[in-house]
């Protein structure tokens, strides 16, 4: 029995763009929780947001480019739109699954020393806990939603700004 398994091509450049994301994303974090004294939650935003900047353009560029072409206003909408609610996951789910491993083992951290230098483990499993989850919701909506031409969403902001002009004239 022959299994025939095929890839698409686009997870795989997804998951590599992803990649630079989780980075920028764990060197933001880290940097700010030492440099400004962020807390945990506010330092994943910050990287979260960071690394939503750079990532667009990689994406539309190596991920998803087939459809759509031309109507980049639309897809930075689009990308805006599903990137709040990944965001949303990213931090509540780190901070979730942070609280859960404190809550269930009963201590605040595992300590692991690199160099020296001391590294937290359950932030860093919950950290890349909720960049996964992140990364299975943003994978599904860009391919389905983002980055897909959509001419139901094009029609909803069509009659949405004509009645806002319409509104406007009144």
């Amino acid at each position: 029995m022959k299994i025939n398994f095929k890839v698409d091509k686009s997870l795989i450049s997804y998951f590599f763009v992803a990649l630079i994301g989780v980075g920028t994303q764990l060197v933001v974090s880290s940097a700010s929780q030492k440099m400004f004294n962020l807390t945990y939650i506010s330092s994943i935003g910050l990287g979260y947001f960071v690394a939503f900047l750079t990532t667009f353009f990689l994406i539309n560029r190596y991920s998803f480019t087939s459809d759509n072409n031309g109507k980049i206003r639309n897809r930075i909408l689009k990308y805006i739109i599903v990137s709040l609610f990944s965001g949303l996951i990213t931090v509540y789910g780190s901070g979730l699954c942070l609280l859960s491993l404190q809550k269930i083992t009963g201590m605040d951290t595992i300590p692991f020393y690199v160099s020296d230098k001391e590294i937290d483990t359950f932030k860093l499993f919950s950290h890349f806990f909720g960049m996964g989850a992140s990364f299975v919701f943003n994978y599904v909506s860009h391919k389905t939603f983002t980055f897909k031409k959509t001419d139901l969403f094009n029609r909803f902001l069509t009659r949405f700004f004509s009645r806002a002009d319409q509104d406007k004239e009144a």
